[in-house]
């Protein structure tokens, strides 16, 4: 999570100050901050650990017939063809709705031998937590049957949203209805005021959408120095089991694009 600060406001003295808050004050062991306003190149000497990646952002303040025309030829045509086909989509605020986008996503992570990094309950409570502010969408992709081809989840505030999660079943893929799912959030957001849809991190499949890739920054400061060996040891150790319960898992059918 990152600071709630007016424009302006130096961001790394925020996060600076921060540390003596959370060791001294809350008794914290860990800290780990995200911050869109706070770069690699601003935090460097700060102490921080800095682990820098990359996602996909779109700008929404154009047109939206200037945003489609951004996309690449061939995604537009797919966009079309599951508008022809009769696919729909569909706004919910469902509870239900996250048991079908987590069957959706245990698939997407069986194709690629693993399993989802977090349980249907987190998805769940999500909806619980934020569905009420009007800050959360919640899309489903259907066939011209009534069938879930497609299902996504995004969060957006004042200026950005980010995309959560996204999954369809693999045996779909012909409908298209991943990319309807894409341009549709697309459109849910821009129409309600945001300048900026974050695709929800790297995967080079995004730029088919006219998203630029962006840079990002994650920093991590340890009370102790051990900890942080100790922190990336945890890491692998998770990486490690969630293959191993992939394996046991099984093969599925699913996809995100």
């Amino acid at each position: 999570m990152g600071f709630l600060l007016e424009d302006g406001f130096d961001r790394r003295a925020a996060a600076e100050a921060l540390l003596p808050f959370a060791f001294g004050d809350l008794g914290c062991l860990h800290v780990e901050v995200a911050d869109r306003g706070l770069t690699a190149e601003m935090m460097g000497g700060s102490g921080y650990l800095i682990e820098t990646g990359n996602t996909f952002v779109i700008n929404l303040q154009p047109p939206e017939e200037e945003i489609f025309g951004r996309m690449r030829p061939k995604t537009r045509q797919y966009v079309r063809h599951a508008v022809r086909l009769g696919l729909r989509t569909e706004i919910t605020s469902d509870i239900a709705f996250a048991d079908e986008y987590y069957e959706q996503l245990r698939a997407v992570f069986a194709r690629q031998g693993l399993v989802p990094t977090y349980s249907a309950e987190r998805v769940r409570q999500l909806i619980t937590a934020v569905q009420p502010t009007g800050q959360l969408l919640l899309l489903r992709v259907r066939t011209p049957d009534g069938a879930i081809a497609a299902t996504g989840v995004a969060v957006g505030g004042k200026k950005t949203a980010v995309n959560w999660g996204a999954a369809f079943f693999r045996a779909d893929a012909e409908l298209h209805s991943i990319q309807l799912f894409w341009w549709e959030a697309i459109r849910f957001w821009r129409a309600r005021g945001a300048v900026w849809y974050d695709m929800g991190g790297g995967g080079d499949y995004k730029a088919r959408y006219g998203a630029v890739r962006t840079p990002t920054a994650h920093f991590s400061r340890s009370r102790f120095t051990v900890m942080r060996h100790g922190r990336s040891a945890v890491r692998t150790l998770f990486r490690v089991r969630q293959v191993l319960a992939g394996r046991r898992a099984g093969s599925g059918g699913g996809g995100a694009a």
